[in-house]
């Protein structure tokens, strides 16, 4: 019978005691320098307006329906009274003022419309959403004043007067006056012959008629037309503030 070998001798494990690891030195932070902004030349804008907003045909203006001239973006709108044309004086009416010297009239919401401003063009509509404009006003022919309350010009209409007065307008009732700026009526003070009256109430908004005044100054720089200066638009604001505070 075989005996088993006894089991080989396994020599004592001897473990190496760990390396000391070096320590981290950390290197303090260098100071940035702090960014300096260079500065960025732009190129002025263009001081042709012409280029960006050619003038619009009135063939191509009367064919433009409110939705599109909405779309490409408009300088100005708002609701209005406008009439085109003047009070036609009567012989007797001339010869005789003061005896016919009552002011014509008309109701504001006979003569209603919607005002749109672009580019070198007044658009004038019946509805918020016609078609097409009644009519279009272009601005290298006209010469904008406001009209005075107090001194109405006498081919002008009075929009819904008030009572007790010889057709006065309403004091929120304010007239911007379109003068032919190529002739000269000398049957009248003003300069021009009247073309237009556009009159806007500005019960709910005071800043209605500086707003249309602006467009229009800002626009004839570059299309031609001329604006009156709006020292009556400041007599007139002067004016409600008075009323209102009694």
């Amino acid at each position: 019978m075989e005996l088993a070998q006894p089991a080989p001798v396994v020599e004592e494990a001897l473990a190496e005691a760990p390396k000391e690891s070096e320590s981290v030195r950390v290197k303090a932070p260098k100071e940035s320098e702090r960014p300096e902004p260079k500065s960025c030349v732009v190129a002025p804008a263009t001081t042709d307006y012409n280029k960006f907003a050619p003038k619009i045909s009135i063939q191509e203006a009367s064919s433009l329906s409110v939705a599109v001239l909405r779309k490409q973006g408009t300088d100005f709108e708002s609701e209005a009274a406008v009439i085109k044309g003047c009070v036609e004086k009567i012989a007797l009416r001339r010869w005789l003022p003061m005896i016919y010297d009552e002011r014509d009239f008309v109701s504001y919401g006979e003569v209603r419309r919607y005002v749109f401003v672009k580019g070198n063009c007044i658009f004038v509509y019946g509805q918020k959403d016609d078609p097409k404009p009644l009519f279009v006003i272009q601005l290298e022919s006209i010469r904008a004043e406001i009209e005075d309350p107090h001194k109405p010009h006498k081919n002008s209409y009075s929009i819904s007067p008030q009572a007790g007065t010889d057709n006065l307008p309403s004091v929120h009732l304010v007239t911007v006056l379109l003068m032919d700026k190529n002739s000269i009526d000398k049957n009248s003070k003003g300069y021009g012959k009247q073309l237009y009256q556009i009159t806007f109430d500005d019960r709910n908004d005071k800043s209605v008629v500086k707003r249309f005044m602006d467009t229009l100054r800002t626009n004839a720089k570059h299309y031609g037309g001329e604006v009156v200066s709006a020292s009556v638009v400041e007599a007139v604001s002067k004016m409600d503030i008075k009323d209102d505070s009694k």
